[in-house]
């Protein structure tokens, strides 16, 4: 018999490789077995077991358990002018291979937005194949790739996530990481249109911005919208969340990492690039830890205090990651 409550034991389990695995069954709408080929013959993390309708779905192998939870890339730039574009998104779109639930671009031209995303792999995509075979050039934007943790493969659980503030300001966020356990982003469960803890993470800021612009009796500036910002993750990193993530607000493109070497940076230029993983060579260094940072138009212009909620990996916490899968 294993003996798991022995920590020996637990020392070994926790030693090795690992990936994580679902275990499906494809049925039609009146609850019967489906009798069709398998749907995803192409796509290596999603497989069928014995019979064409069961259906697992599948990571990579990783190293560690807390590298098997590192399932989003996320990608930034805050600019002066734009600058080409196209490698760092090939890069990124190669990755796809390990993130396959998802990918979308977002542009930002001032106040407006241009969101492009679909709920397939990137490398699978017609659209941003032809996409990328053009110059494409970008002054400000966000770019992500996902494997879902939390979320069905769906449009509406694609990131960037973007939603106005009561004055029309347009927020957009990308979100690397996962919230384990905070009751403040409960009650979006119900108003959010997907099913990610990304989305409930944006509508608390919006909540907060709106909130906070009323006690005020008017719009709030840069530092104000910033300090709103850092006090939201002040909140929500705690007990022991990861939230890596970038938000751009129509003037400021903001990042945060609570985990350690899991976003870098780099300046091109008058340019800052901010990737989880560092992209097409150069130096590229760590985001400083547990504090919000600011840029505007590529300058650094806020730098937030240290709130010393450092995410720890816990084998605990997998149990909620788990649950999660349970309904996916």
């Amino acid at each position: 018999m294993l003996h798991t409550g022995d920590p020996h034991v637990r020392a070994l389990l926790l030693t090795g490789d690992f990936g994580l695995e679902k275990e499906n069954l494809r049925v039609l709408p009146d609850g019967t077995l489906s009798h069709t080929p398998h749907p995803f013959p192409d796509d290596r993390h999603i497989v069928y077991d014995y019979c064409e309708n069961q259906t697992e779905i599948n990571t990579s192998v990783a190293h560690s358990a807390e590298e098997a939870v590192q399932m989003l890339l996320e990608f930034g730039i805050s600019g002066a002018r734009p600058i080409p574009v196209n490698r760092y998104l090939k890069e990124l779109a190669a990755h796809s291979t390990e993130h396959p639930n998802g990918w979308g671009i977002a542009v930002f031209y001032g106040n407006a937005v241009s969101l492009e995303k679909e709920p397939v792999p990137a490398y699978q995509s017609r659209y941003l194949k032809e996409r990328l075979s053009h110059p494409f050039e970008a002054q400000n934007m966000f770019a992500h790739i996902r494997l879902a943790t939390k979320g069905l493969m769906a449009y509406e659980n694609s990131h960037p996530f973007v939603k106005r503030d009561a004055s029309g300001r347009a927020w957009t966020l990308i979100h690397n990481g996962t919230i384990f356990d905070c009751s403040l982003l409960d009650p979006y469960i119900h108003r959010q249109e997907g099913k990610t803890d990304s989305e409930r993470i944006l509508l608390y800021i919006v909540d907060q911005i709106d909130k906070k612009t009323r006690e005020l009796g008017g719009e709030l500036c840069r530092k104000e919208r910033f300090e709103v910002v850092e006090q939201i993750l002040c909140e929500i990193t705690r007990p022991n969340n990861k939230v890596n993530l970038l938000v751009y607000d129509g003037e400021l493109t903001y990042a945060h990492t609570n985990m350690r070497e899991s976003l870098y940076c780099r300046k091109q230029g008058s340019s800052t690039l901010i990737s989880t993983v560092p992209l097409c060579g150069g130096e590229w260094d760590p985001l400083p830890l547990n504090r919000l940072l600011a840029w505007q138009e590529g300058r650094l212009l806020f730098t937030g205090r240290d709130h010393g909620n450092e995410y720890i990996y816990d084998p605990e916490d997998m149990k909620y990651l788990y649950l999660e899968h349970a309904y996916l």
